[in-house]
């Protein structure tokens, strides 16, 4: 695909994004992507990339949930279901840290990114308390998901 630089072109590169497939070509194709930052445009742009960050993040999360639902979850498929997750932020990180981005936009994403992660964090550590035999609070702190 050829260097993107229009917001039509943003937007259909999100599309792919939204659909998690070939996010090798998408992150390669964004990261040689640019966008005039005027007004207008900067705020759509802003608001569809926001949208496909949320929706991804909301269903990344919502699978990692469903995962863990599973009473007694073996302890590897509790490590390989908090790798899938970390792929899923590292994916939208590396979306965000595009140089199309200006710096204050971008920090503001990131901050949302790194939150997200540490509350997550900090929900799984008060869930694994209740386990009493402390098997799930060990693999809660030994795999963390936000860093």
């Amino acid at each position: 695909m050829a260097n993107i630089s229009t917001y039509r072109e943003w937007v259909d590169l999100l599309k792919k994004f939204d659909t998690h497939k070939n996010d090798e070509q998408v992150l390669e194709t964004a990261k040689n992507g640019t966008l005039v930052w005027q007004n207008g445009v900067a705020d759509r742009f802003m608001k569809r990339l926001s949208k496909s960050i949320n929706e991804r993040m909301s269903g990344s999360v919502k699978d990692f949930e469903k995962q863990l639902g599973n009473q007694g979850i073996p302890e590897a498929n509790f490590v390989k279901a908090v790798h899938r997750l970390k792929k899923e932020f590292e994916t939208m990180r590396l979306l965000i840290n595009i140089d199309a981005i200006p710096t204050e936009p971008k920090r503001k994403l990131v901050e949302i990114l790194f939150n997200s992660r540490k509350d997550l964090q900090k929900n799984l550590e008060e869930s694994a308390k209740k386990d009493t035999s402390g098997k799930m609070s060990s693999l809660v702190r030994n795999n963390r998901i936000d860093n």
